[in-house]
């Protein structure tokens, strides 16, 4: 298309500037839909991430089958017989999470800090943007307070001063040096985000019981070994741990070592549901086409004339073809830039209202890349829409043309309206495959905020403590200061129970411990049960109001100097005393220091809680009171009258008049930890409702217009009907019945697509079957309504139709 072809075109869509704009508009919102999905897919999963060929990076986890267990961390003695046991990787590294509490400054702050081994940064491949990293001699159990501040924590506290490298700054009360700052880009992953990295300081002279898990490993794999090479040697590390250790490895227990692409440990399950969203934009884009379509074919009906005008002056049919298209491209030019700002519009919506739903936000937005999607899908759209127009106008009938009356009312030929309908037709069927599985996700996050946690979030306020171990080393110094706290938050007017635990539910910390039953026996090579352990202090349960099922809960009496107790939930009672009492039978936590691996008496039973999120298993829970097991964190849940975030002040208050430098993390109401736990069903749904509305709006102009059209170019007929005595609800029913018809058809055909499609998606469900007969239902009803109401107008048209001046102008 040439400069004066371009202008022409431009011409003739200003002449039409209802039916431009109803195109545009339609383009508009399908391309935008799908431009805004792959912005999400190109930040998330092409860009690369932020390391030296991350597809030779593996994460190494423990899978225990026996017990549920899928990611289970490496100890430090496992992390060495990696290292000796294997030749796959070039080099493996370490880390583990830790909170410390920054203070020395204006507000004491609790920091999520990396321990990490010095080969960490070698495996990842990645350098300090200032300063340097971890040397092996650091890298030494209490040797070295050396420490490297992510990008975000050096412009938050440090305003980016590069002047901060060789100062001192106090983390747990005790001096660190700062020897880097990590580059701006930079994410660990792996679920969190790190402000800090400090030396691991593995000693293998000092390093705990094999058992004693908690390390993430990276590795690297060795030039020409395949990640199918390694799994296999890390499968004969496991047979000889088996033999060497039968008892930390039971054969019976499926024990696996196996290793992840670092690529899918950063991105997790959601390029399954960022794909499914590119589907559902994809057939929101095709009901676009199809309405711009059947637009573009209404229009060349009406310029038949000037069509056959063009021809009959010596216009060839590749000229007229060539114009037509060079409008619809210009057509689909004004919706991929109308799309473009619709995504921008639509991305920063999202992130801003669900940031955590998605992983590598920080990488999301407009680019090149972005750009050259949206151009290359306005082309295709562009060609696509306005062919079938272009070559059915492109062949006028000259002779049939020109002897018709200049309104054109009598020219809509049969196979037209046959042709227009099919597109509807078409329209509806993908509209009812896109609204069915919009409506699948949304009703599995429906589903799943039914699900019960096992507690009551409503009016419970929550936060976590940290206490350094430099300024609470002993046991009855953190164990005062919590005793001190619970009176303190206790006399607070308007709380009415308060209470502590290790981890609150929902929470991704699990403290599963290997656990004795009294009365249970072990198989030879049966893995001895691990049940979830939670320290808990008397009114933890009031708090949360976890229903107390048989026996009691903990008292203050309950204490150092206490018989050695337990509450556990429906679950485990269930579990190991089926059809019995579970109150005064005795069970052992393993492994456990001082006087907590002792045999201990069931008090009570309480009910079970879906601690791990609500999409989980419940896991059965040991409760055990909190003096006898106490720890230097803790959580604390408040019961309170009304709005808790209210009682905040008051909260921090209490905390800082027992120590001012104490940071508090996390001081938010329940309910808000619950609503983070389903962000990620929740924005799929949000996003899946949003392109839903978009393909209903759509369809239900498609159909309207298909309809309009008809009643248009059917309107002598309508008029000689009524002139012939034709009552005025045969012609409802006519009208009213072409709509239904099409819908009802297109619905079928969707309907039946759906069945087969839908299977595909069963596995991003939750609560619902892929052939739910609800959502199919509501889909079916809503679209043969809206059928009916794209009707009504047309409707009204056609029953104004005057007989006497239909027949004078026939």
């Amino acid at each position: 298309m040439n400069l004066r072809d371009l202008k022409t075109s431009f011409r003739r869509l200003g002449k039409r500037p209802g039916v431009t704009a109803a195109v545009a508009v339609c383009l508009a919102l399908g391309i935008g839909a799908n431009t805004a999905v792959f912005s999400l897919i190109d930040g998330v999963l092409l860009r690369d991430l932020p390391f030296r060929d991350p597809d030779r990076i593996v994460a190494i986890w423990g899978e225990v089958h026996s017990l549920d267990i899928t990611r289970q961390p490496s100890s430090g003695r496992e992390l060495l017989d990696y290292r000796e046991l294997t030749r796959s990787f070039s080099e493996l590294g370490a880390f583990r999470s830790a909170y410390l509490n920054f203070t020395g400054q204006d507000r004491p702050e609790r920091l999520l800090a990396a321990r990490a081994s010095a080969a960490l940064f070698s495996v990842l491949g990645v350098e300090p943007a200032l300063g340097r990293s971890f040397t092996a001699e650091e890298d030494e159990q209490g040797e070295h307070h050396v420490v490297v501040l992510s990008d975000a924590f050096w412009r938050r506290r440090f305003a980016g001063d590069p002047g901060v490298i060789g100062q001192q700054i106090r983390l747990n009360d005790l001096p660190y040096t700062v020897i880097g700052v990590m580059p701006r880009d930079f994410r660990l992953g792996l679920g969190s985000r790190y402000e800090l990295w400090v030396p691991l300081g593995l000693d293998p002279a000092t390093l705990p019981a094999r058992d004693y898990r908690g390390l993430a490993v990276l590795g690297r794999l060795a030039p020409g070994v395949t990640l199918a090479n390694a799994q296999a040697e890390m499968d004969t590390v496991v047979r000889r741990f088996e033999r060497a250790y039968p008892d930390i490895y039971p054969q019976k227990s499926g024990f696996a070592l196996r290793l992840v692409p670092i690529a899918d440990e950063v991105v997790g399950d959601v390029g399954g549901k960022l794909f499914a969203l590119l589907g559902l934009a994809a057939l929101v884009l095709l009901i676009a086409c199809v309405n711009v379509i059947n637009l573009m074919l209404a229009q060349a009906t009406v310029r038949r004339r000037e069509l056959a005008l063009r021809a009959a002056l010596g216009a060839t049919r590749g000229r007229l073809i060539r114009g037509l298209l060079g409008e619809s491209l210009l057509l689909a030019g004004l919706g991929g830039a109308g799309g473009l700002l619709i995504a921008w519009w639509g991305v920063r919506a999202f992130l801003r209202i669900n940031p955590g739903a998605i992983p590598r936000t920080e990488t999301v937005g407009m680019n090149w890349q972005v750009l050259a999607f949206t151009v290359g899908v306005s082309l295709l759209v562009g060609i696509a829409a306005g062919l079938l127009p272009a070559l059915r106008a492109s062949r006028p009938d000259l002779q049939s043309t020109f002897k018709e009356s200049e309104d054109g009312r009598a020219s809509a030929s049969t196979a037209g309206r046959r042709l227009r309908s099919a597109l509807v037709l078409t329209e509806v069927a993908i509209a009812t495959l896109a609204l069915i599985s919009a409506g699948l996700m949304i009703r599995s996050y429906q589903e799943l905020r039914q699900v019960p946690p096992g507690f009551d979030a409503h009016d419970v306020l929550t936060f976590q403590i940290f206490l350094s171990p430099q300024k609470y080393p002993e046991r009855h110094q953190y164990a005062g200061f919590y005793r001190r706290l619970l009176e303190r938050l206790a006399a607070i007017p308007g709380v009415e129970a308060v209470g502590t635990v290790n981890a609150l539910p929902m929470s991704t910390r699990r403290f599963a411990v290997e656990t004795d039953f009294e009365g249970h026996t072990l198989n030879p090579g049966e893995a001895r049960p691990a049940v979830d352990w939670r320290p808990a202090s008397p009114g933890y349960f009031e708090a949360m109001d976890i229903p107390v099922l048989a026996g009691r809960t903990f008292r203050s009496t309950d204490d150092e100097e206490g018989a050695p107790v337990a509450v556990v939930d429906q679950n485990l009672a269930e579990r190991y005393w089926p059809d019995q009492n579970p109150i005064g039978k005795r069970l052992k936590l393993t492994g456990r220091p001082g006087n907590v691996a002792q045999w201990r008496t069931v008090v009570g039973v309480v009910g079970s809680v879906k601690a791990l999120g609500l999409e989980s298993t419940a896991r059965e829970h040991v409760y055990t009171p909190y003096p006898q097991a106490a720890f230097p964190f803790f959580a604390v849940a408040v019961e309170t009258q009304g709005d808790p975030s209210r009682l905040a002040g008051d909260v921090r208050n209490a905390v800082w008049s027992i120590d001012r430098d104490q940071p508090i993390e996390e001081l938010e109401p329940m309910q808000a930890i619950v609503d983070q736990s389903i962000a990620g069903r929740r924005s799929f749904a949000w996003l899946m409702g949003a392109f839903a509305l978009v393909a209903l709006v759509l369809v239900t102009v498609g159909v309207y217009g298909v309809v309009a059209y008809s009643v248009a170019q059917r309107k002598g007929e309508i008029g000689i009907r009524m002139a012939l005595g034709a009552e005025r609800g045969s012609i409802v029913r006519m009208v009213v019945g072409q709509s239904v018809g099409i819908a009802a058809a297109g619905v079928a055909a969707g309907s039946v697509a759906a069945l087969f499609v839908t299977r595909l998606s069963s596995s991003l469900l939750f609560g619902v079957s892929s052939r739910d007969p609800v959502t199919f239902t509501v889909v079916i009803l809503l679209l043969l309504g809206l059928a009916v109401l794209a009707a009504y107008q047309p409707t009204r048209r056609a029953l104004r139709v005057d007989p006497a001046s239909t027949l004078r102008q026939e």
